[in-house]
């Protein structure tokens, strides 16, 4: 999770320090390369963390007494949720990794971005009230 964040940090610092319009072919693939790199490696650790708590919340039901219904209901939200944010993320990072002013320049690569856009913030609230 470290190294999640400190591509996140390195991402923002990036975008913040650096004028994006006035910027080369190579210093576009690097601030590319660096954002993409943030969305797999949180991609990744979302997807592992959820086998985890899955299969945490598998070795534990299986040694108690427990409805199974609950339990099994439990395990389903989580596999489910942890796989819509993976998802999302992967998207991320995909649509960072293309070339936006070649072939994928394109209106499918717009309404790409902007779904993708539009989803990541909703499904990646981690503070649920």
């Amino acid at each position: 999770m470290l190294v999640d964040k400190g591509f996140y940090i390195t991402t923002i610092v990036l975008r913040l320090t650096v004028d994006i319009h006035n910027l080369g072919e190579h210093q576009t693939l690097i601030l590319n390369a660096t954002q993409s790199t943030f969305f797999f490696v949180s991609a990744t650790t979302s997807m592992i963390s959820t086998f985890l708590i899955a299969y945490r919340i598998y070795a534990v039901s299986s040694h108690q007494e427990v409805n199974t219904k609950v339990v099994d209901s439990v395990t389903d939200i989580v596999i489910q949720s942890g796989a819509v944010y993976s998802l999302t993320l992967l998207m991320s990072g995909i649509i960072a990794v293309l070339p936006s002013n070649e072939l994928f320049g394109s209106i499918e690569l717009i309404e790409a971005s902007l779904y993708v856009g539009t989803i990541l913030p909703a499904v990646s609230v981690s503070d649920i009230q």
